[in-house]
């Protein structure tokens, strides 16, 4: 599957979502459901690749006119004195597949931000092993534990099987009414599972880290989930205003994140409380959570959109041509005829398209050539050579044959401009073509 095609995809789901979006923001819609809209989006990302397999495919197929272009000229060889040269297929003449070097490139991206993550939750994990366990009423009851830390920078929660809520030192000092606030806030996350929902957008920008609007789509989705944390907490009837002051006092005493960033929900982080605060202090804007119906709706919609995503297949198709390789020029669509080269030599040439979608040529010196093999096959004489070349669809193949001095026959063989071994598949073309070379230059001279 092509690389381009999975980033086409990947953009029309980008793009849907996000128009989906301006349009709940439009309408003043809770953070929960955009929230829930980019999380939808994060798993078509994750299925595409599969759905795109699996799926019957519907074709996009544009046409590209396209003229073979073809330059250079045939390796000089020699031989023995009454020996045939076959041309081989050297090892390793062909470029490299560009395609495994993009897997290759694409290996390494993934694997250096599934790196990062790992190391992420090993810091995590090493803060929660050296830190206090402490208790709280709020906890009661909830397979959640609960700690504080003096290497922690701000509270926040981590983990998806045994979550565990992190405090940082100066929590002890808390009012009661800040410590409740904060406790609802990171166990708003745990009810959320926005720990799960976080690693599928981690999993989505290790697929896609070469997309950039990926990686916007998880920085939003940390955005949105904050807010619907901080929707829960209003919901509970903490003030607006009680809880924006405690916001503010939490983002002045945190520290940075750094490695806990991408792994841990961190409550208070000062790059979005502007727009937190502003959020927590809108009367207007909808706090509420998403509904069960509203669920199903959106993961519905984002079914029926990928779909036909996923499905999508574009084929670039280039018009069939066929022009003449050799003979005199300029090369005419339909020639045939005795011409002299720049030496002065009498060659014959033929080149005529004999269906939709073939075409046949051949030149030759005009003198020292012998038919073989009951008019199947052309020796040209020491010193000349002869061409043979057939085009049928896609495939091209070329025979040049050479008389070498001392009887001697060098033959060049090559498929789509690859170098092949001239082996009973290719005499056997070859005794096919020769004839009807011949022949239809008969024909077309009478």
């Amino acid at each position: 599957m092509s690389v381009l095609l999975i980033l086409l995809k990947a953009t029309l789901l980008l793009g849907g979502a996000w128009i989906a979006v301006r349009l709940l923001a439009w309408r003043r819609t809770s953070a929960s459901l955009r929230h829930l809209v980019w999380t939808v989006t994060v798993l078509a990302l994750l299925i595409l690749p599969v759905l795109s397999v699996a799926l019957p495919g519907w074709r996009v197929v544009p046409a590209v006119d396209a003229s073979p272009d073809r330059t250079g000229s045939l390796p000089e060889r020699e031989a023995e004195p009454g020996k045939e040269i076959l041309s081989e297929k050297t090892p390793g003449a062909s470029a490299p597949d560009w395609r495994l070097w993009a897997a290759g490139l694409w290996s390494l991206g993934a694997f250096g931000i599934l790196t990062w993550l790992v190391a992420g939750h090993a810091s995590v994990w090493r803060l929660v092993r050296r830190a206090r366990p402490i208790s709280d009423p709020l906890l009661a009851n909830r397979r959640v534990s609960l700690v504080v830390s003096e290497e922690a920078p701000m509270a926040m929660t981590w983990g998806m099987l045994r979550p565990v809520v992190i405090l940082p030192a100066e929590a002890v000092s808390w009012s009661p009414e800040r410590r409740r606030a904060v406790l609802l806030h990171e166990l708003a996350h745990v009810a959320r599972r926005d720990a799960l929902t976080q690693s599928l957008a981690q999993a989505a920008c290790a697929l896609y880290w070469f997309h950039p609007g990926v990686w916007a789509v998880a920085r939003r989705m940390r955005f949105e989930r904050e807010l619907a944390c901080d929707d829960r907490v209003l919901a509970l009837g903490v003030s607006p205003r009680e809880y924006a002051s405690h916001l503010l006092e939490l983002a002045r005493a945190a520290r940075p994140m750094r490695v806990f960033a991408p792994v841990a929900a961190a409550m208070a982080s000062p790059s979005q409380l502007e727009i937190r605060l502003r959020a927590v202090l809108d009367g207007v804007r909808s706090h509420r959570t998403v509904p069960a119906a509203a669920v199903m709706g959106v993961v519905l919609g984002g079914l029926i959109f990928l779909g036909p995503v996923a499905a999508l297949s574009l084929e670039v198709k280039t018009a069939w041509s066929c022009t003449a390789i050799s003979g005199p020029e300029p090369y005419y669509p339909l020639m045939t005829g005795i011409f002299r080269d720049e030496e002065g030599n009498r060659m014959r040439h033929l080149f005529v398209p004999t269906g939709p979608e073939r075409c046949i040529e051949g030149t030759f010196f005009l003198d020292g050539l012998n038919l073989a093999d009951e008019g199947r096959d052309l020796i040209p004489a020491p010193g000349t050579e002869a061409l043979v070349r057939e085009k049928i669809g896609s495939q091209e193949r070329i025979l040049v044959t050479r008389g070498l001095a001392g009887g001697g026959i060098e033959r060049i063989y090559t498929v789509n401009g690859q170098p092949e071994a001239f082996d009973a598949s290719a005499r056997e073309w070859l005794r096919t073509l020769v004839p009807e070379i011949v022949g239809r230059f008969e024909e077309i001279r009478k």
